[in-house]
């Protein structure tokens, strides 16, 4: 049995490909899934012998076949064919076989990404100062993606994926005081912006983005970034941020110290886009700031503001199922901010709850617009499975 005389060059992070010298192998080659989970799977389990029991459950879960044997022993030798174009002309043997399991030749000489990345962030975790700082650098510059992301669809890849993208989010965690020590911290915010794409629903890279930002004086950023993610955790996962990081928002806006002397840069910075329509969506710290300065000004104006609280449930009171609740929650926003006008204000009260601010209007007329808007939600929404229960009451004067 002859090795190949080149390294073995193994991709597994972002992409999957194996190259030996200019020969390289991807799942992108027109094959069947299966065969490249296969050879995925020997080289992610590579030092162990599997069992073909094991092999069988991993690679097809609950699929029924009448020889999963014969099936696993056919799938083998394809993979086996197409490794060979790696080392042409010459006998390598790949995969063995003994005992009545399978295993990726442990005499093969391979460089993984994802072992080098694991490598890399315990190396890190176990030096100090510039050395772990450098070992931080390695591992995110290997991590470019998610685990196997065409195979994404197995439950083996699945569990594996999960532990590489909690140690990669753990090593930007880790390397980002560093950089800040070390006064990098452009280099900070280019890490955390690479890693809230990778990432975009994953709170804490967006609290590290966040402070990268403080770091490097992008004040401005770090606002507009904070509102993006406040209405992008609303409108996909129909949540709002954590505590944490509503208060790290309030820290940035108390800390901001620049001073701006062209008045004419403000305003630019404050105008909201000419594309914006309906009702101001908010987050909901943002909310009670405007909340409360009306509550001071209608002491003064004695102008009429109405809240009116939207509450999403099942048929029974309680909160609707998650998979549901998203889905109704997108099209309640939908429905309440086209529906109202630009001088009104909404936001997000919790996962099942819309609370509003009706500038200039009485109570009858407050009671008109829910009415209205929940008829708009239920001719987008036609499901007996959802509820809204509606709540309203006058703003009061602060003090009052």
């Amino acid at each position: 049995m002859k090795q190949p005389g080149k390294q073995l060059r193994i991709h597994m992070l972002g992409r999957f490909s194996i190259s030996c010298g200019e020969v390289q192998l991807s799942d992108d080659m027109a094959r069947s899934k299966k065969v490249w989970l296969l050879i995925q799977y020997l080289i992610a389990n590579r030092g162990s012998d599997l069992s073909v029991d094991r092999m069988i459950l991993d690679i097809w879960g609950g699929e029924e076949s009448d020889d999963p044997l014969n099936v696993l022993k056919n799938l083998v030798y394809r993979a086996r064919n197409i490794l060979k174009q790696l080392c042409p002309g010459e006998t390598t043997e790949f995969i063995l076989y003994r005992q009545n399991t399978y295993a990726w030749n442990p005499a093969l000489d391979c460089e993984i990404d994802s072992e080098q990345f694991l490598a890399e962030t315990a190396a890190a975790e176990s030096a100090s100062g510039e050395e772990r700082m450098n070992h931080y650098l390695q591992a995110i510059a290997l991590y470019q993606g998610e685990f196997l992301p065409k195979s994404s669809y197995a439950d083996w890849v699945i569990a594996r994926g999960t532990g590489f993208a909690s140690a990669y989010v753990a090593a930007v965690e880790g390397l980002c005081p560093l950089l800040q020590e070390a006064g990098r911290t452009d280099e900070m915010v280019a890490v955390c912006e690479n890693a809230a794409s990778l990432y975009p629903l994953e709170e804490r890279v967006h609290k590290q983005l966040l402070r990268s930002y403080v770091a490097a004086g992008r004040y401005s950023k770090a606002i507009h970034h904070y509102n993006y993610i406040s209405e992008l955790f609303y409108k996909e996962l129909g949540v709002c941020l954590s505590g944490d990081i509503r208060t790290l928002y309030r820290d940035i806006i108390s800390g901001i110290s620049a001073v701006e002397m062209d008045l004419s840069v403000i305003c630019e910075d404050l105008k909201e886009s000419s594309e914006a329509r309906g009702a101001y969506f908010c987050d909901y710290e943002v909310f009670r700031n405007i909340y409360r300065v009306q509550a001071r000004s209608i002491s003064r104006t004695g102008q009429s503001v109405n809240i009116v609280l939207m509450t999403l449930t099942d048929r029974s009171g309680e909160v609707p199922e998650e998979k549901e609740l998203k889905r109704a929650v997108r099209q309640l926003r939908d429905a309440v901010v086209s529906g109202l006008r630009r001088g009104d204000v909404v936001s997000a009260f919790s996962p099942s709850q819309l609370v509003i601010m009706l500038p200039m209007t009485n109570l009858e007329q407050a009671h008109m617009v829910a009415n209205r808007l929940t008829d708009r939600f239920y001719q987008h929404f036609r499901q007996d499975k959802i509820r809204i229960r509606v709540n309203i009451r006058p703003l009061t004067p602060s003090g009052g």
